[in-house]
């Protein structure tokens, strides 16, 4: 494993500094430093002997788990924000996570509660543009999120724009509609 904690990687990116990031199975994700300048702290290092609490030189290894923080331990997808913050993705249908190392620890900066439509959906893919919305591929369909609102596109068309307060509604009426077309389609 090579102080990976887990051989299941399914998400690797290299931040601005340099550390490369692995999204794993079962074991949250682990932060790289080849230079093993970076040691965050000495309960999630996995860096090999002899020197855990020291740089090696040889580069340092920092696992983050649920433990930490992280929804889950599943990681499918992992990538950089602009501003530096961590987007992590799960297998698990829990939308994502935005986390940064601040001080040595992680620190959640948001995860999707239960009312945001995309906290219900598995993300396949997560990507941010040059305006810093980021866009969420789903089972069902693709999500842009900034600021102001959250834009769905479905099957060659945008369904909805939803606001925190009309999220809900809009989502069920989607699925409604969706419902709809296929029991149409299949008479």
């Amino acid at each position: 494993q090579d102080g990976l904690a887990s051989n299941r990687v399914y998400a690797v990116f290299q931040d601005r500094d340099g550390n490369l990031w692995f999204g794993t199975w079962g074991s949250g994700v682990t932060r790289y430093d080849r230079a093993g300048r970076n040691r965050l702290n000495d309960s999630q290092d996995r860096s090999p002997p002899p020197n855990p609490g020291e740089s090696t030189g040889k580069g340092t290894f920092t696992t983050f788990t649920a433990q930490d923080g992280l929804l889950k331990t599943h990681v499918a997808y992992a990538i950089e924000a602009r501003n530096g913050d961590i987007l992590v993705a799960y297998f698990e249908a829990q939308g994502f996570s935005r986390i940064r190392i601040q001080d040595g620890r992680l620190q959640v900066v948001q995860h999707l509660d239960e009312t945001h439509p995309v906290a219900r959906e598995k993300v396949y893919m997560l990507g941010e543009d040059s305006k810093g919305r980021v866009w969420v591929g789903t089972g069902q369909g693709v999500f842009v999120l900034n600021a102001e609102k959250i834009e769905r596109f479905v099957a060659g068309r945008t369904f909805a724009t939803f606001n925190s307060d009309e999220a809900i509604l809009d989502a069920v009426l989607f699925n409604l509609q969706v419902i709809g077309e296929a029991v149409r389609n299949l008479s």
